[in-house]
């Protein structure tokens, strides 16, 4: 019975081993199911029978990093203030241009302080003829000489301005006896200018003599002091004036005003009116003279030319 019962285990011991399954079955079971696994080199490792087989965790996910969130753009500082754009250069005074008479130069604005500016000035011949006449004799006699005028001006921005000229003459006088006399005036004037208006007014230092067969006008040094008024369009012009004058010396005879017809004062006076016409750089002159002296009354015309 015993022999019986081991031979049972036996076999029962047989048929459950994997070997005797692997026969029945004809295919090898997986490792997990065995109760040895051998390894490559023959060793084998002892599998705990009521172990279940290690089942490795799931590897865990790394934590999801939430990106920063995206700063607002930060706003563009405002474009730069442009530098302040420099001043304009001043502009150079305007050009002033010459009357044609070379006596009283236009106008035009350059600063709002007044300044003087003086023009270039200008050479021209001088003629002229004089008639003299003492109610029992007369005479004639023909200048000849040159002229300088200098021009000059107050500049301001607008209204009314001053202006004037300095102006030196000098002629000979030539008659019957070929040299009869001289002339020499140096002097400066000014005044107002409004518009084609204009006033002149200064000293004109002189002196002169002449020979008119025989009577003579002795040599003398003088001052006038000619007041002249303009009435001036550029292209024509109109003047008129008087100047009384006074001797240095008593070389030469004064006038009688109780004798005399027309008013005047002074040593002698004069009356004097003219016009001229410019045209481009020419420029012609024509004046009359009326002189009362103590030796009688001295009649002239002159004549100018400015190239």
């Amino acid at each position: 019975m015993l022999q019986i019962v081991s031979t049972s285990i036996f076999m029962l011991a047989f048929l459950t081993s994997p070997d005797a399954v692997a026969q029945e079955t004809g295919s090898t079971a997986p490792p997990d199911t065995l109760e040895q696994l051998e390894s490559a080199d023959g060793t084998s490792t002892q599998l705990p029978d009521d172990t279940p087989p290690t089942v490795e965790p799931p590897a865990a996910e790394p934590p999801t990093v939430e990106p920063p969130a995206a700063e607002p753009p930060t706003a563009a500082p405002p474009p730069a203030a442009p530098p302040p754009a420099a001043p304009p250069p001043a502009e150079p005074p305007p050009n002033i241009e010459v009357a044609s008479d070379n006596r009283s130069p236009s106008r035009s604005d350059s600063s709002d302080s007044p300044s003087w500016q003086f023009e270039k000035p200008s050479v021209s011949p001088a003629l002229s003829a004089v008639v003299y006449s003492d109610g029992t004799s007369a005479g004639a006699l023909m200048g000849v000489g040159a002229s300088v005028i200098l021009p000059f001006k107050q500049v301001v921005e607008k209204g009314p301005y001053w202006g004037g000229y300095t102006r030196g003459v000098g002629q000979v006088f030539l008659g019957p006896d070929l040299y009869n006399g001289y002339a020499m005036r140096v002097g400066a004037f000014a005044g107002p200018r409004l518009g084609p208006l204009s006033l002149d007014v200064g000293p004109d230092f002189f002196s002169d003599t002449y020979i008119f067969g025989s009577a003579t006008l002795a040599p003398v040094a003088a001052m006038g002091i000619p007041a002249t008024a303009y009435l001036d369009f550029q292209t024509l012009m109109f003047y008129g004036g008087v100047e009384p004058a006074f001797y240095f010396s008593d070389i030469r005879k004064k006038v009688d005003w109780g004798s005399e017809e027309l008013f005047g004062f002074g040593d002698e006076f004069t009356y004097r009116v003219g016009t001229a016409i410019n045209v481009e750089k020419l420029g012609l002159s024509v004046g009359y003279t009326h002189r009362m002296t103590g030796y009688g009354l001295q009649r002239g015309v002159s004549f100018g030319i400015r190239l």
